[in-house]
């Protein structure tokens, strides 16, 4: 495994019992709406500063900040929850939201791959349109456009 993918999985995959341990020491401490407050400012800032920094260990650093808050928001909202509803409607609002946050899941790394697949279309065309090899309308597969 290259060094770049070892900084990747560890960034992504050590921090999530940390967070747990954090969160679970912060829970009755501190209100959970507020941490979830507390949560989303820490991922909106080590976000912007990861996107920002220059140097891999601060890259890694902020990376596994970002990650760590997340997962607190994420424990603690589902908590939270729980506790925004009546006992006798409970189940009822938290296990739609739940599957629906699950069923998003499923469809969120489509907004990443359709822009993909859209961008590897266009620069196929404008290489084939560069080179001769074939009508600026052609598809990759050669067909004409309809």
């Amino acid at each position: 495994m290259s060094p770049g993918a070892w900084n990747t999985h560890s960034s992504s995959l050590l921090p999530p019992p940390f967070g747990l341990a954090l969160g679970y020491l912060l829970a009755d401490r501190i209100e959970r709406k507020w941490q979830i407050v507390l949560a989303a400012g820490a991922i909106a800032v080590c976000g912007l500063i990861a996107a920002n920094v220059r140097t891999a260990v601060l890259l890694i650093v902020f990376s596994v900040l970002l990650t760590l808050s997340s997962n607190i928001m994420s424990d603690t909202f589902h908590a939270y929850q729980a506790e925004l509803y009546p006992t006798c409607i409970r189940a009822l609002p938290v296990g739609f939201a739940y599957s629906w946050s699950w069923l998003s899941a499923v469809f969120s790394a489509f907004d990443r791959l359709l822009p993909a697949h859209l961008r590897h279309d266009r620069c196929v065309r404008l290489h084939r349109r560069e080179h001769g090899g074939g009508h600026a309308g052609d598809r990759v597969d050669g067909s004409p456009d309809p």
